[in-house]
């Protein structure tokens, strides 16, 4: 039995959290657009996302990059999700005053052009395996007691966590392949790749996917995360032609 199990952890989830409004018509490549938000409260470094098909490119030799109405670059980032060598989508961070609605600006860019921003993410793949020992780890492994949110699987009469058993002295997961998909100024996003995860008489294959975005250094993570609660319920709409 094969089950693909998708884990989207970040700090802000975005997926059904952004409202576009599009055209009816066919249009050019995107041009610009309005972001408004919908609290009356200051949103910081909010981390948004523009698909491919939303920008519309008519030419594959040029990037789109943001910025303000000045001509000042926004950070941003395209990544290509699925390795087929083609940027998916676009990743961009904005300050927004309460109730805020402010038109940012696209760039038709040659990517030898495209400007480059400060990195606030980045990936460290490690495991502490004796007290103050902290060691790499490789992209095929073999060792799942390291845990990363606790995956389990719900049974009929239990719940069974990934990972190997205080009884047990073999694991329970054939292989454990990791998977950089993107790392930058915006966000970086991982996927682990689960094979053969024993579960009673069965072997299933899993997927988890983590996201990480910047933000506000000074944020308290309790204050963040009452934050991101509340802009789940009030996302910032884009208005795009």
């Amino acid at each position: 039995m094969n089950l693909k199990y998708y884990f989207i952890a970040s700090c802000f989830m975005l997926s059904g959290a952004l409202n576009m409004l599009t055209s009816c018509t066919a249009s050019p490549p995107l041009k610009e657009f309005t972001l408004e938000n919908t609290l009356n409260v200051k949103r910081e470094d909010e981390t948004l996302i523009l698909t491919r098909t939303q920008f519309n490119p008519t030419d594959n030799t040029l990037q789109p990059v943001i910025t303000n109405e000045l001509g000042e670059y926004i950070p941003c980032q395209l990544d290509d999700l699925n390795g087929d060598g083609e940027w998916d989508e676009q990743a961009f961070v904005h300050t927004l005053a309460p109730s805020e609605k402010v038109k940012l600006k696209i760039l038709w860019t040659e990517p030898k052009e495209y400007p480059l921003f400060t990195s606030r993410t980045n990936v460290r793949y490690d495991k502490m395996t004796t007290p103050g020992v902290v060691e790499e780890l490789a992209k095929d492994m073999h060792d799942n007691s390291f845990g990363f949110g606790g995956l389990a699987m719900q049974t009929p009469d239990s719940l069974i966590r990934m990972g190997v058993p205080a009884s047990l002295v073999k694991d329970v997961i054939d292989s454990t392949f990791y998977e950089l998909v993107t790392e930058g100024p915006v966000r970086s996003i991982i996927r682990f790749k689960y094979e053969g995860w024993q579960i009673n008489n069965n072997k299933i294959n899993l997927c988890e996917e983590i996201s990480i975005k910047q933000f506000h250094k000074r944020e308290a993570f309790a204050a963040l995360i009452a934050h991101e609660a509340e802009c789940i319920n009030h996302p910032v709409v884009i208005h795009y032609k």
